[in-house]
């Protein structure tokens, strides 16, 4: 604190104006220069004949034009209410999806799959695979950015207005802005810049408030995102397991089949229903999720989708319904299906996903060789009394493909996994004494 008095004695210096001022022990000329540059004090006490003032100076820098600093205010308002907005939809509505967080997602994932491009085979999954964590954390960095800036853009105006802010710096200029929004947007409050009139501090307040909030959506947003990964490999792992790791879910199917256990496998098909609905719904909540890139492919959601819908042409359309009525009707087994549609279509709702309309040509050679190749399996596994099929049968089973393999294909168009890694076979790890459909029980008991 500056006493400023009428009277001169040790330890004082004149001013300008003839009056005298003390100093403290190792006052610098710098302070003194300040002091003597200050024109215009404000803490006037009434009757004592003394000025106070706090170290602060009141210092105009180059102002900004009336035009120019209405605009910068209005634009600074419109990125706040834009990132709020897309603070808010990301991570509080259940369905609504941000337009800003889509695009900046998908732009992350591009990059991520360019530079992947440039590495070897095992590095180029490796870095695919840290795409959830960089797109979660460079969102919320772009969050932080954007208050920064927006706030920025507030102060700006203000900092070049005479009285609005008080510094111990000297003149402010319109960088000091981004310093001023990160003090109070990080709550750290220096105290060398602080406003003075009272909707200035209302801001800075605001701005306060809304970084703590910043903080907690954080920690929120990475609970919710992080922990459903690891539901989706337990139920990638344990499909695999017990389709042996093929994806056309003969294997699965055969072992039940084998022991009679056809309700068994029925309800094992609602248990699968259920949790491709509520990883839809995780994926709807969290679009992030689609980025989510194992580095097995057989742990994907893709691979799930794939096998999934395997497993419901071989039951619904593949088996004979004159020959297994019961199986082929169950009210569980057709829920798989409608389950399977309605996922699929949710996904394909969203914005990080681009499906193309479902096609018309049932007479596709591609999809009537597939069923052919199926039928003929069966066939052989003796779970069809022949490959030979009805026009009905074929047309139905064209007709499933052309309803749900347009999202599956768009889905792996963002994927980055090659064909073989989604088609082909990836032999689970097992027990030396884990039991295999189809190998012979060796009677080690008998002499």
């Amino acid at each position: 604190m500056f006493r400023l008095g009428l009277g001169g004695d040790r330890g004082t210096r004149r001013s300008k104006a003839g009056s005298s001022y003390d100093l403290p022990i190792g006052y610098s000329a710098r302070a003194d220069r300040r002091t003597d540059g200050l024109n215009d004090c404000r803490n006037a006490t009434a009757g004592s004949g003394m000025l106070i003032v706090r170290g602060w100076v009141e210092e105009k820098g180059s102002s900004m034009p009336g035009a120019l600093a209405v605009a910068v205010t209005l634009m600074g308002g419109f990125i706040l209410a834009i990132t709020l907005l897309d603070i808010i939809t990301t991570t509080f509505h259940p369905t609504a999806q941000s337009i800003v967080t889509a695009h900046f997602h998908r732009f992350i994932w591009r990059v991520v799959a360019r530079l992947s491009h440039l590495m070897p085979g095992r590095g180029r999954q490796a870095l695919l695979n840290w795409t959830l964590p960089i797109a979660v954390a460079s969102l919320l960095l772009f969050w932080i950015f954007a208050l920064l800036v927006g706030f920025a853009l507030i102060y700006m105006p203000q900092l070049t207005t005479r009285g609005d802010f008080l510094s111990s710096n000297g003149p402010l200029h319109w960088g000091d802005a981004l310093y001023v929004s990160g003090m109070c947007l990080t709550s750290i409050g220096f105290g060398d810049i602080v406003p003075r009139e009272g909707l200035l501090r209302g801001v800075a307040v605001g701005e306060g408030i809304v970084g703590l909030l910043v903080t907690g959506v954080t920690v929120t947003y990475a609970l919710a995102v992080f922990p459903v990964l690891p539901t989706l490999r337990v139920l990638a792992g344990t499909l695999n397991e017990e389709t042996d790791g093929q994806v056309n879910a003969l294997p699965m199917v055969l072992r039940y089949l084998a022991t009679d256990s056809a309700q068994m496998l029925a309800l094992r098909c609602r248990e699968l229903s259920t949790d491709l609905r509520l990883l839809a719904e995780a994926h709807s909540m969290h679009p992030v999720l689609f980025y989510a890139h194992p580095r097995r492919p057989e742990d994907s959601f893709l691979r799930v989708l794939i096998v999934t819908q395997q497993l419901v042409l071989l039951l619904r359309y593949g088996l004979r319904r004159s020959e297994q009525p019961a199986l082929v009707r169950d009210p569980r087994i057709v829920g798989l299906e409608e389950s399977l549609i309605a996922v699929l279509r949710r996904l394909g709702g969203s914005l990080h996903l681009r499906v193309r309309g479902p096609s018309e040509q049932f007479d596709d050679p591609v999809l009537n060789a597939d069923f052919d190749r199926l039928l003929s399996q069966l066939h052989l596994v003796k779970l069809r009394g022949d490959a030979q099929a009805t026009p009905r049968e074929r047309r139905l089973y064209v007709r499933f493909r052309l309803v749900t393999d347009p999202y599956i294909q768009a889905y792996s168009a963002n994927a980055e996994y090659s064909r073989d890694d989604l088609w082909g076979t990836h032999q689970p790890l097992r027990g030396s004494t884990a039991p295999i459909y189809g190998e012979e029980d060796e009677d080690d008991d008998e002499p």
